[in-house]
C-alpha cells in the first residue's frame, strides 16, 4: 500500500516536460547503438543492442516508448572506446534538437548496470546543435529497481545549451560514481551549457530512494556547474524529500562558475524531507524516518538542525557522532555518541545584596558535555560584554565590594560540539552596608568669642563610614550663647556648654564657650602715610631700579637707569614719571650723576616708565604686541606688561615651568636654554633661550 501510494506522489511530482514529445531527444544512444521506439536486447555485454519485434521471454531487456521514456529492465550497458560507441564513449547518450529542449527519463526495474566514459550523458548542446534545457528523470517502476552508474570521466552528466539543467530520481535507488583522478569530474555532473546567458538554474532533486555519488581525491561526488561567465544569475539547488538520503561521502558537494564558487542550496521540498551528506559532514533536511538502511562512519557527523527531526526506525548504524541542534529531535535507536545541543531550562535570576556581601548567579541547563562561560556587562552597551576568566560552571559568585556595582549583569553561554545558547542577563543591585555608630567627637573643646560673633564647630561621627551620621546640637545657656547646626552665635557674656549628641541618644561630645565683650576702641593715633613707586613700561634695552620702593610722605627716590648701548641706540630715549594713577606724564631729568634720576617731595604714588631706545639689531627675537614685551638677555627671560597680566611660560615638552601674576618689567632667570611658549593674558609667543 505505501509504494502504490509513493508511486502516485512521484507521478504528481513528475514534470510534464519529460513526458511532453517535442522534449524526446532528437538521438538516443544506448551502448554503441542508435535506438528507436521497441524492445532491445544485448548479446555482447550490453555494447550492441538489437531490436526485437515482440517483448522478449527474459528479463535481460530495454524498452524505448519513442517519447523520452526508457526502461531498464536487469540489464548491463557499456559504452567507452572500445567498441563503436555513443558520443563521448557514453553508455547512453541522449542529444536535443536545435533550439529545443532535450528530457529523458530512465525507468528502473530490477538490477541495472552502466559504464562508459560518461555513463549517462543527456546532451543539450553538442557542436553546432544547441538546445535550451536539458533533463533527466530516473524512477523506480513500482516493483523496486536499482542502477549503478560509473564513467571514468562522469558517472551521471546532464547538460544545458542555453538554459536550466536538471536531475530527478523518484524513490530510486542511485549509485553514480567517476574514477577519474583530475579535479571538474563528478559522480554526479548537473551544467548549464557555455552558450547559457539567461540565469541558468541547476538543480539535483531526489524524492524517496537514495543517491550515492563519489568521486576520487581530487574529483567530485556532486558538481553544479555553470559553463558561462555570462551567466551572472545562475542559482544551484538540491532538494530531497520523502526520506531521501544523498550519499556525498566520497568527494562531497561542489558548486563552480567557470573558476568560481558559487552557492549551493541544500534544502527539502516538504516537511518530510531527507538527508544529505557532504563528504563526512550529514544534515537532516526536514522530518526524516528511515526507509532504508544508514551507516555513519567514524569521523563522520550527522547533524539534526533546528526544526529537523530523525526517527532512526532501527536502520541506522552510528559509528560517528550525532549532534541534534536546539530545536532538533531524534527519536528511535541512534546508539552512543549522540550530543545534544544546550537547552536552557532556569535562567539566572536577578541578585540583590549589600555592600561586601557575596552574589551567586546560576544557570541550569540539559544537553550532553556542556561547558560554561559567564559573561560581564557593566555598561547599557550590549558591546561591553566581557568573559569572565575564572567564571566556568553553572554557578558563578563575586564579592559585591563596592556600590558601584549595582546595575552590573551577568550572563552565561552554554556551549557543546552541537552549539551554544546565551542565558538572560541577571541584574546586581548592591546597597550600602549598615554600619553602626561607635562615637562622637567635636574639633574643639573650648571655643571663645566676643557678644555678637559666631563661630563653627564639627562634628565626627565615628567610624568614618558610619550608616547614619545624623546629630542634634543643643546649648544650654541660650542668654550666652545658642548653636544651629554646629554654628554657634555669641549672645551676651559668659559661658555656655554647646552639647552634640548621636541620632540614637548614644554617644555625646561638648565644649565651653566663653563669651566676653569687646573693648572700647581707643581715639586713632595719627599716621604717617607711606606711597608705592611703580615702574610701569621699561623699553627694551633698558633697566630700571629704583633707591626704594615705599617712601614716607615727603621723601624722595632716586631712579637708576642701566642702558644697553651695545644693541640699543638712546638718541630719543626719555624717562618720565606721574604723581598718582590719573596724573599726567611729565619727564623726568637726569641727576649730577650719570644714569641717576631723582624725584623729591612725594606725596602720592608714583608710576614710572622709559622708552624711546632703538635696537640696533635682534639677535634675541624680541616680541612686542600692545605694549606687551618678551624677550631674551644674557640667558634670561623677561616680560613686560603694561598692566596686571597672567603670564604662563611653558617648555616645548608640554611642562609649566612659571605661572604667576605680574605688572611691569619681570626677569625670568634659571630658566634651561631651549625654545619657549609664554603666554600673557591670552596672546601666545614663541621664543628660543640661548
Amino acid at each position: 500500500m505505501r509504494k502504490i501510494f509513493t508511486l502516485l506522489i512521484l507521478l504528481l511530482l513528475l514534470p510534464v516536460t519529460a513526458l511532453a514529445v517535442d522534449t524526446a531527444p532528437q538521438t538516443l544512444y544506448v551502448g554503441s547503438t542508435t535506438i528507436g521506439t521497441g524492445y532491445w536486447t544485448s548479446s555482447d555485454g550490453g555494447k550492441v543492442w538489437t531490436s526485437q519485434a515482440d517483448k522478449p521471454e527474459g528479463h535481460n531487456y530495454i524498452y524505448y516508448d519513442g517519447q523520452g521514456t526508457l526502461k531498464l529492465h536487469n540489464v548491463t550497458i557499456q559504452g567507452g572506446s572500445n567498441t563503436v560507441s555513443a558520443p563521448y564513449g557514453s553508455g547512453i547518450y541522449a542529444l536535443c534538437s536545435q533550439d529545443q529542449p532535450v528530457a529523458l527519463t530512465i525507468e528502473l526495474i530490477g538490477t541495472n548496470t552502466i559504464t562508459g566514459n560518461y555513463g549517462i550523458y543527456v546532451d543539450a548542446q553538442q557542436g553546432e546543435t544547441v538546445g535550451t534545457d536539458a533533463s533527466l528523470l530516473i524512477r523506480n517502476s513500482g516493483d523496486g529497481g536499482s542502477l549503478e552508474v560509473s564513467g571514468s570521466d562522469h558517472g551521471i552528466f546532464v547538460k544545458s545549451g542555453t538554459g536550466k539543467a536538471s536531475l530527478t530520481i523518484n524513490d530510486a535507488s542511485v549509485v553514480a560514481k567517476t574514477t577519474q583522478t583530475n579535479s571538474g569530474y563528478a559522480g554526479v555532473c548537473v551544467q548549464s551549457g557555455s552558450d547559457a546567458t539567461c540565469s541558468p538554474q541547476l538543480s539535483l532533486a531526489v524524492n524517496g530512494g537514495s543517491l550515492t555519488a563519489s568521486g576520487t581525491e581530487s574529483s567530485d561526488g556532486i558538481l553544479f556547474y555553470v559553463g558561462s561567465l555570462h551567466a551572472t544569475g545562475a542559482t544551484t539547488s538540491l532538494t530531497v524529500s520523502v526520506n531521501a538520503i544523498v550519499d556525498a561521502k566520497n568527494g562531497g558537494i561542489s558548486a563552480k562558475q567557470i573558476s568560481n564558487p558559487i552557492n549551493t542550496d541544500i534544502s527539502a521540498t516538504s516537511s518530510n524531507g531527507g538527508i544529505v551528506f557532504d563528504g563526512t559532514e550529514g544534515t537532516v533536511y526536514g522530518n526524516v524516518t528511515l526507509d532504508e538502511s544508514l551507516t555513519i562512519n567514524q569521523g563522520e557527523t550527522l547533524t539534526v538542525p533546528e526544526g529537523s527531526s530523525l526517527n532512526s526506525n532501527g536502520k541506522l548504524t552510528n559509528n560517528g557522532t550525532i549532534i541534534v541542534k536546539e530545536g532538533g529531535k531524534l527519536e528511535g535507536e541512534p546508539g552512543d555518541n549522540v550530543v545534544y545541543a544546550p537547552t536552557i531550562t532556569t535562567h539566572p535570576k536577578n541578585v540583590e545584596v549589600k555592600e561586601n556581601e557575596t552574589a551567586t548567579f546560576t544557570v541550569e541547563a540539559t544537553g550532553s558535555d556542556l561547558s560554561y562561560q559567564w559573561q560581564q556587562k557593566t555598561t547599557d552597551s550590549e558591546s561591553d560584554w566581557t568573559d569572565i576568566s575564572e567564571a566556568k560552571a553553572a554557578t558563578y559568585t563575586t564579592v559585591a565590594t563596592t556600590t558601584d556595582m549595582s546595575g552590573y549583569q551577568y550572563r552565561c553561554v552554554v556551549s557543546n560540539s552541537a552549539g551554544s545558547v546565551t542565558s538572560d542577563a541577571a541584574t546586581l543591585t548592591v546597597n550600602a552596608a549598615t554600619v553602626s555608630v561607635t562615637g562622637v567627637s567635636l574639633d574643639k573643646i573650648t571655643l571663645e568669642l566676643f557678644t555678637g560673633n559666631t563661630a563653627t564647630l564639627t562634628a565626627t561621627v565615628h567610624p568614618d563610614n558610619a550608616t547614619n551620621k545624623d546629630v542634634t546640637w543643643s546649648s544650654d545657656n541660650a542668654d550666652v550663647a545658642t548653636v544651629d547646626n554646629g554654628t554657634v552665635t555669641a549672645v551676651g557674656a559668659g559661658e555656655a556648654t554647646i552639647t552634640v549628641q548621636t541620632q540614637d541618644g548614644n554617644y555625646t561630645a561638648s565644649c565651653t564657650v566663653t563669651v566676653t565683650k569687646p573693648e572700647e576702641p581707643k581715639p586713632p593715633i595719627d599716621q604717617p602715610s607711606y606711597y608705592n613707586i611703580y615702574v610701569e613700561d621699561v623699553c627694551d634695552g633698558v633697566e630700571v631700579t629704583t633707591s626704594k620702593n615705599v617712601v614716607r610722605e615727603g621723601g624722595s627716590i632716586s631712579l637708576y637707569v642701566e642702558k644697553d648701548t651695545a644693541n640699543y641706540t638712546f638718541d630719543n630715549f626719555q624717562v618720565y614719571y606721574k604723581r598718582s594713577y590719573y596724573g599726567p606724564w611729565e619727564v623726568l631729568e637726569e641727576g649730577v650723576q650719570p644714569g641717576e634720576y631723582p624725584i623729591n617731595n612725594i606725596w602720592t604714588h608714583i608710576y614710572i616708565k622709559a622708552e624711546g631706545a632703538e635696537e640696533k639689531e635682534d639677535p634675541t627675537g624680541i616680541e612686542s604686541i600692545e605694549g606687551v614685551k618678551v624677550y631674551t638677555k644674557d640667558g634670561s627671560l623677561y616680560v613686560q606688561t603694561p598692566q596686571r597680566e597672567q603670564v604662563i611660560i611653558v617648555s616645548m615638552s608640554g611642562a609649566v615651568v612659571k605661572n604667576e601674576e605680574q605688572i611691569g618689567l619681570k626677569q625670568y632667570h634659571g630658566l634651561q636654554p631651549g625654545i619657549y611658549i609664554v603666554r600673557v593674558g591670552d596672546k601666545a609667543y614663541k621664543l628660543r633661550l640661548n
